[in-house]
């Protein structure tokens, strides 16, 4: 199943990385969109981890997340 996916996809030669949401290791705005997987709920630091989602997008793109559960995130994303 995982290889149709990939081979669908063609996830096979993107370079995979573990790193901290609170401090991304990418330069500012390098990206068309992020997309957050139940993820934002599960840092220490709300705030911090939009600010750096919110610094590696490019201005004018997207952030898309799948889980709004947290009136800690309801309240930071209304201020964007």
């Amino acid at each position: 199943m995982c290889t149709q996916f990939f081979n669908r996809y063609e996830l096979w030669n993107n370079r995979w990385l573990q790193g901290d949401a609170l401090n991304l290791p990418f330069a500012n705005e390098v990206f068309d969109a992020v997309t957050v997987g139940y993820g934002l709920r599960n840092v220490t630091n709300i705030p911090r981890a939009l600010d750096e989602i919110f610094r590696v997008v490019k201005k004018g793109y997207e952030m898309f997340n799948s889980c709004f559960q947290s009136e800690i995130l309801k309240k930071q994303l209304s201020i964007f």
